[in-house]
C-alpha cells in the first residue's frame, strides 16, 4: 500500500491453486479513500487477504464470483 497524492492506494497480485493442480494470477488494484490529512504508514506493516467464492452452484467455471476480506496490521518484527 502507497499513499501517492493524500490517497490510500493498494496494489495486490495473488494466485490461485486451481483443482487439479495448476495456478492462475490475477491483479488487484483500488483506491480507498482521499484523506483530509497526510497519512503516516508504518515503516513495518502486514495485509492479510482472505478470498472466498461465493457462487459455488454456479457451472460456469470461466467467471467466478470472489469476496475479499482484508485486516492490516503493525508488523511485531
Amino acid at each position: 500500500m502507497t499513499v501517492p497524492n493524500n490517497m490510500l492506494r493498494g496494489d495486490v497480485t495473488m494466485f490461485l491453486l486451481l483443482k487439479g493442480g495448476g495456478y492462475h494470477s490475477f491483479h488487484i488494484f483500488f483506491l480507498l479513500h482521499r484523506t483530509k490529512k497526510p497519512v503516516t504508514l508504518p515503516s513495518n506493516h502486514v495485509v492479510e487477504h482472505r478470498l472466498v467464492r461465493t457462487d459455488l452452484d454456479n457451472k460456469d467455471v470461466k467467471k467466478v464470483l470472489l469476496e475479499e476480506y482484508v485486516k492490516a496490521h503493525v508488523n511485531p518484527v
